[in-house]
């Protein structure tokens, strides 16, 4: 649910009642219908975009397609969704770690799971996988 106008693009006035629902965890940002890169390589995997809450995969074609969370920058927090049809390599972007495994080392997110990332410190992600 979106409470108030999402701000524009540029400079000018915001909506204190989107600010107001930001600040409630109601407003928040999401995309959908992506494309997990093929190949599964972190190097050409898929960016996920800094600053979203909510990610869907919905193309996963083969198992180890690939996508690379945000910078892991403490305090931030994204929850990805694999709707796809094979499993989901993730990745720490440039040094970033995934549960303090090896920066070349990837999670896996099965197909029709979530998972909840999460930063206490920088470059360094943890995750909690949802149903």
């Amino acid at each position: 649910m979106t409470v108030g106008t999402a701000p524009s693009r540029g400079f000018g006035l915001q909506d204190g009642a989107w600010l107001l629902g930001l600040a409630g965890g109601q407003n928040r940002s999401y995309i959908n219908s992506l494309t997990a890169t093929a190949g599964g390589t972190k190097a050409a995997g898929y960016q996920i975009p800094a600053g979203v809450a909510l990610v869907q995969f919905d193309t996963v074609a083969t198992n180890g397609d690939s996508a690379l969370l945000p910078e892991a920058k403490a305090g931030s927090v994204v929850m990805v969704s694999n709707a796809g049809a094979a499993t989901l390599a993730l990745y720490g972007r440039g040094t970033d770690t995934i549960n303090d495994a090896a920066t070349a080392n990837n999670y896996d997110l099965a197909t029709n799971k979530n998972a909840l990332f999460f930063c206490a410190l920088d470059g360094q992600w943890k995750s909690l996988l949802l149903a």
